[in-house]
């Protein structure tokens, strides 16, 4: 549900502040790791601007799972928003023979 909320914060940003065009996003799932990665190619993050509750709202989300947040923004050349969770479980090749019945 944190990716979700995330992934929904940081497109919802895009199109309120960014006046993007495009914007891109990935997920991908390593181990026990979910990455998420929101891009969009809207005017970036004015670096003298504070962060507002949203920025705020998602890196907490990330962090209180044990994971990482990290927002890149260039002015006039978009913002990429990368978010890492720990999902709590491996990646498996399969059902685990000693639990099948």
């Amino acid at each position: 549900m944190a990716a979700y909320r995330i992934a929904m914060e940081a497109l919802n940003n895009a199109r309120r502040h960014a006046r993007a065009t495009q914007v891109q996003v990935r997920l991908r799932v390593a181990g026990s790791r979910l990455c998420l990665q929101i891009r969009d190619d809207g005017q970036g993050r004015r670096p003298d601007r504070p962060d507002g509750v949203g920025m705020h709202s998602m890196r907490e989300r990330a962090e209180e799972l044990g994971g990482a947040f990290v927002v890149t923004s260039t002015p006039g050349a978009g913002t990429l928003v990368a978010a890492t969770l720990l999902t709590g479980t491996e990646e498996t090749d399969g059902p685990d023979p000693h639990t099948a019945g």
